[in-house]
């Protein structure tokens, strides 16, 4: 199974093109998205591709792929023109393992406790996070695909087999990846 995850698009054209391209090449079996799909939100300036309307098609177009959790920055209207189901938390079971997504602006029953799931997938701070926590689970946050914060760029985090956080730019309208980190080679916080 080919997964992709990411978080934070906040109306971001060059993200929507991503994903897309990102999907056409690889065809992924599932896209997970961990909330604020198309506004940039009041602390984060508006993005210079800001185009939330042109996203509103690459993600309806991508609508049997999705699977979605509403960020903080998600407002009702935002749900009424995307075509796919959009809860606070979600979990889900892929190659027998138990996935539980939330974006993670609100404490919720999955948050900094050990539960059945294995793997534990949060967005909302923009900082990438991959590691393994003292429960044996594999904690996940994909960053952000538009403002990211900390020492990292944009980010988002391909599993297939395993998971890899990939570190991102933008050159000369091109997508310029600059660091691959994979959860069995190192820790990310």
């Amino acid at each position: 199974m080919k997964i992709m995850i990411c978080s934070d698009v906040h109306g971001s054209k060059r993200a929507g093109d991503l994903i897309s391209k990102l999907d056409r090449e690889n065809n992924f079996d599932k896209i997970i998205i961990l909330g604020d799909f198309l506004y940039n939100g009041p602390r984060n300036k508006v993005p210079v591709d800001y185009d939330p309307n042109y996203l509103i098609g690459v993600f309806n177009s991508l609508k049997e792929k999705i699977i979605a959790v509403r960020g903080n920055c998600d407002a009702d209207v935002d749900l009424m023109v995307l075509n796919f189901e959009i809860p606070k938390q979600k979990e889900v079971n892929f190659e027998n393992k138990n996935w539980c997504l939330t974006h993670g602006d609100v404490e919720t029953i999955f948050n900094n406790q050990p539960n059945n799931s294995e793997i534990y997938l949060k967005g909302h701070t923009h900082l990438p996070l991959l590691y393994k926590n003292e429960y044996g689970g594999i904690v996940i946050n994909p960053g952000s695909m538009t403002f990211p914060k900390g020492k990292l760029d944009k980010s988002f985090v391909i599993y297939d087999e395993d998971f890899t956080l990939y570190e991102f730019d933008y050159v000369n309208n091109d997508v310029q990846i600059l660091n691959k980190f994979k959860l069995t080679e190192t820790e990310i916080r």
